[in-house]
């Protein structure tokens, strides 16, 4: 086994809400369930908004610097995030699992309108991403995520094509 892994091959988990003001119970449940199936395992949580208090394996971080958060999306063997744009790129362009998404709805207050449910259905559809919206599904997806490095390199390399051309075409009307 790989530093920090065990015999079931999960090392440290990575669950990230994002820093907008709105309270994610939601998440915070599932990291619960987390630390119920992986008792072992340390979970980083960050989260700028918490409103529950969390067993010792469970580190709270209110915030994280660019370079902590990226070290721990490459070091995590689960990462599970809100479905924010920039958080779920991040985590395609340097974790090696594929990112369980939690995407905040307006339903639950947790967002101002369901944009996240929207974005993180787009990109199940192209197999980047597993979504979770009920705590008890945790399980079953943590059984199904089956990852695909090609599928993920395939839509970065189109990402920066299309953002190449933007700017190009930025740069021919400035």
């Amino acid at each position: 086994f790989s530093k920090g892994q065990n015999e079931r091959g999960i090392g440290m988990i990575f669950v990230t809400a994002g820093t907008t003001k709105f309270p994610f119970a939601r998440l915070e449940d599932i990291v619960l369930k987390l630390n119920l199936i992986y008792p072992e395992k340390t979970i980083i949580f960050q989260n700028a908004n918490p409103t529950s208090v969390f067993p010792g394996p469970i580190r709270l971080k209110k915030y994280l610097s660019p370079v902590q958060f990226t070290n721990f999306l490459k070091r995590a063997e689960i990462v599970v995030t809100h479905a924010g744009y920039a958080t779920i790129m991040q985590a395609l362009r340097y974790s090696h699992v594929r990112p369980i998404v939690v995407p905040r709805r307006n339903l639950y207050k947790e967002h101002v309108n369901d944009h996240q449910v929207y974005f993180a259905r787009y990109m199940n559809a192209k197999r980047l991403i597993l979504i979770v919206e009920e705590p008890d599904q945790i399980e079953k997806v943590l059984k199904s995520s089956r990852y695909s490095s090609n599928t993920v390199k395939k839509y970065l390399k189109s990402v920066e094509k299309k953002k190449g051309r933007l700017i190009k075409y930025l740069q021919s009307i400035t």
